[in-house]
């Protein structure tokens, strides 16, 4: 795995690792080179143990989305959805009541409705979001006519 920053592989200096990355179906390659006290290592070329996997492909097989009028959508690790709205009516002039949190269900496949936000915080927490495993959100905006926006894009997040 490459550390972002300096284009080297990343160092890890503890005895576990979670590779927090969207479980989207990539193949990868996994080593552990361990280094002593004076530089002597083994290489995956010289002969350390590698493993190539497939990660499991999570993703939501739902048409895409459109139609939610956000500005964003992001997620973070132990359930905050945040999103912003550029306004605050639809095109009829309706002003947002509030938004609808919809999480991907892999077993039914279908995006779940999990939560409603009418205080216009800009955010909710989803406080049964499933560890170990990638989960993706939609969200839509309500109005107080009684109509609903499309849906966003989706998000996703590794906790």
């Amino acid at each position: 795995m490459q550390d972002p920053w300096t284009l080297r592989p990343r160092e890890i200096t503890t005895t576990t690792f979670h590779d927090a990355v969207p479980a989207d179906g990539q193949q990868v390659r996994y080593g552990v080179v361990a280094v002593d006290q004076y530089g002597n290592q083994l290489t995956p070329d010289t002969g350390a143990t590698v493993a190539d996997v497939t990660e499991l492909d999570l993703r939501p097989t739902a048409p895409p989305a459109t139609g939610a009028p956000l500005s964003y959508l992001s997620t973070s690790p132990g359930g905050r959805i945040s999103w912003g709205l550029p306004g605050d009516s639809n095109e009829n002039g309706s002003r947002v009541s509030g938004v609808a949190v919809h999480r991907w269900n892999p077993q039914t496949e279908t995006f779940d409705l999990i939560g409603v936000d009418d205080s216009s915080a800009g955010y909710w927490w989803d406080s049964t979001q499933p560890a170990g495993t990638t989960v993706y959100y939609r969200v839509t905006v309500r109005y107080a006519d009684g109509t609903e926006s499309g849906a966003s894009q989706t998000a996703a997040v590794t906790d």
